[in-house]
């Protein structure tokens, strides 16, 4: 079968019309074809710049930590130079021994998980405190920081309960350890977390050291009447109070006392015992 003959003729006009609408074509195809190219581009240009400044911005961020960490570090030795400054006021000693000293305090950290510049400033309690000779300043330090770590308190607390109690009760420096483990024990028995005791105890103390009453009859008294139900901070300002007015009796406090049976006298608890003799009054 033979093929029929399409192929189409123009006129010379007609050719020029097919040009003429091809290279409008062409021309809107590359046109598009470049606005394509140019959203490409920029497409390009966007994304290099934004990682341009997403890098900046990660530079920066780590240039701005390590300059936080330097301004930290800088506070941190500033805070001990004056913490030290202050032990120096105060302390005994010549600038080779003070060198020494200052040595073992901040060695304390590689032990004691506590901050340096707190562990200076409670030497310098420890010190005004009455505890004078550098090294058993230093002895009771550790150990008051060390029971700060167990009561999940500052080194401050530790030692301020700890200086007042020696002091109060005259007790030698041996005993340290013995004091804290009785802290202890009565967190441990009573309803009372360790700073909590070292901050209200401190106010009793020494009206109970000057009754002659020991600190362990003290210490059991707590532990019965917060265990009781006693907020901590009102049983031991009940027994404060009390122990005043015992020191120190009223007439009207006597009548009382000698109507309901009861021998109103430090002399009475001291012989019968701090416990027992609260039970009488209840």
């Amino acid at each position: 079968m033979a093929t029929p003959d399409v192929r189409v003729r123009l006129s010379p006009e007609g050719l020029q019309d097919v040009l003429a609408a091809f290279a409008k074509i062409r021309g809107e195809g590359e046109k598009a074809g470049a606005a394509n190219a140019g959203s490409f581009n920029n497409f390009n240009t966007q994304l290099r710049t934004t990682k341009q400044l997403l890098a900046g911005v990660g530079i920066g961020f780590s240039a701005m930590q390590i300059v936080q960490g330097v301004r930290e570090s800088i506070d941190i030795v500033r805070q001990w130079e004056t913490a030290w400054a202050e032990v120096r006021t105060i302390l005994a000693a010549t600038d080779e021994q003070a060198n020494v000293l200052e040595g073992r305090v901040r060695g304390l950290t590689n032990i004691i998980p506590q901050n340096e510049s707190l562990l200076a400033r409670g030497y310098y309690e420890t010190l005004s405190a009455g505890i004078t000779e550098a090294g058993s300043a230093l002895y009771f330090l550790e150990r008051a920081a060390r029971a700060a770590v167990g009561g999940r308190t500052e080194t401050l607390v530790a030692v301020d309960i700890g200086t007042t109690i020696i002091n109060a009760y005259k007790k030698p420096l041996t005993e340290v350890d013995a004091i804290f483990d009785q802290l202890f024990a009565t967190v441990r028995e009573g309803k009372i977390v360790f700073p909590e005791l070292a901050e209200s105890l401190g106010r009793a103390i020494p009206i109970f050291a000057t009754a002659r009453i020991p600190l362990e009859e003290l210490l059991a008294a707590v532990a019965t009447l917060t265990i009781g139900g006693l907020e901590p901070d009102i049983a031991i300002t009940s027994l404060r109070d009390m122990m005043v007015k015992l020191v120190k009796p009223t007439d009207e406090a006597k009548k009382v006392a000698k109507d309901l049976g009861i021998e109103f006298s430090t002399e009475a608890v001291a012989a019968k015992g701090l416990v027992a003799w609260l039970k009488e009054l209840a």
